[in-house]
């Protein structure tokens, strides 16, 4: 398992054709408490760029933008929490209540498409992968269950102009549904990792 404060080998990530290329390098990842907001960014431009849309919780289901999409009816901005002691990231409204312990979540389970990524406060629901989360400076990961970095998020339009569902890659490749894109703790127009 990923240890927060020791060093650990991590990719180092270049987005290539839609999809991420890691190399070996050892890097440490955050070493103490932290909150942060999640932005999307993507460098597509044949669909729009995504330069640094808020992440928040529709519905249980994490999306991008900053509305809600049609059809959803419980929205909320979130703040998460990583801590030193576990590699979950723990879901905080920003105004309101979400379930009690809402943990962030990527579905794995679906070998040849996207999976649903999310808010639970389900720690045993077989679909929702609440460890293996960290954040190497800015950038959020998944610890994948060989302990390699992925950092395989995609988006998908809604019909909501300008929001997108967050989903995560468990084909391997690039998916033309899709795009690809990197999860953040940098906020737009910030200066910094």
């Amino acid at each position: 398992m990923l240890s927060f404060s020791l060093f650990r080998p991590l990719a180092m990530v270049a987005f290539v054709a839609g999809g991420v290329v890691c190399s070996e390098f050892h890097a440490r990842a955050a070493t103490v408490d932290a909150d942060f907001h999640l932005y999307a960014y993507s460098l597509d431009s044949t669909r729009g760029e995504l330069q640094g849309l808020p992440v928040f919780y529709g519905d249980g289901k994490a999306y991008a933008g900053t509305a809600a999409p049609a059809g959803v009816s419980e929205t909320y901005n979130v703040t998460l929490r990583a801590t030193t002691s576990n590699t979950t990231f723990t879901a905080t409204p920003d105004n309101g209540t979400l379930p009690s312990q809402a943990h962030f979540y990527i579905d794995t389970t679906t070998p040849s498409s996207f999976g649903d990524v999310g808010f639970t406060s389900s720690s045993t629901n077989s679909t929702q992968n609440i460890t293996g989360f960290g954040l190497y400076g800015a950038w959020a990961f998944h610890v994948g269950s060989a302990d390699d970095i992925q950092m395989d998020w995609y988006v998908e339009e809604t019909d909501t102009e300008g929001t997108w569902a967050i989903k995560w890659n468990n084909v391997g490749s690039p998916v033309s549904s899709g795009v690809p894109v990197a999860l953040r703790t940098q906020a737009p127009g910030v200066k910094g990792k």
